[in-house]
């Protein structure tokens, strides 16, 4: 993602999908989408909200780097393209009672560590904890996820702070 195989504008769109948060340098990710999208082509970027994701002030899954709030993902957008259409998925209430329940878990084992001393773990140990975790507490099947369905979902260009994934669209990339 950072330095993709491809001549400058070779494509027409180019979409990363909860992606730029994996890497340590999310703006060679943006800026090599610009250096590979047509003149007239659009980049998509969707990640999640740091704000709603996991916790605002402390990054909680150790497989990303950083996360974005809307304005820090249009200033990284910014950088590399002209113009930046931001929009927020938003869920049904049905997902958001999904949501809140693994909200709640999440709270419950982050009052087990009142220190914060998991930022002291490695890397890779943290990981390996964070995929216990979601086996663990994440059920198997739950006939209220297998009801969810793209219906449940809509993109809007208001409350960008309430929104679960942020999207970037953009165009006019910079040279």
């Amino acid at each position: 993602m950072r330095e993709l195989p491809f001549e400058d504008s070779s494509f027409g769109s180019v979409i990363a999908s909860h992606a730029v948060e994996h890497v340590p340098d999310p703006h060679r990710v943006v800026r090599e989408a610009a250096r590979v999208v047509e003149p007239d082509g659009v980049a998509a970027f969707v990640t999640p909200n740091r704000l709603t994701f996991g916790r605002p002030d402390e990054i909680i899954d150790p497989f990303h780097y950083v996360e974005f709030d809307p304005g820090q993902l249009r200033e990284l957008c910014e950088g590399s393209f002209g113009q930046v259409e931001m929009r927020g998925l938003f869920a049904s209430d049905l997902y958001m009672e999904l949501f809140r329940e693994e909200r709640a878990t999440l709270d419950r084992l982050l009052r087990a560590d009142p220190l914060r001393l998991r930022r002291v773990v490695p890397r890779r140990g943290r990981q390996h904890l964070y995929d216990l975790l979601l086996r663990r507490y994440r059920p198997p099947t739950d006939p209220r996820a297998e009801a969810i369905t793209v219906d449940d979902f809509e993109l809007r260009e208001r409350d960008l702070e309430q929104a679960l994934d942020l999207y970037a669209f953009c165009r006019a990339p910079r040279g």
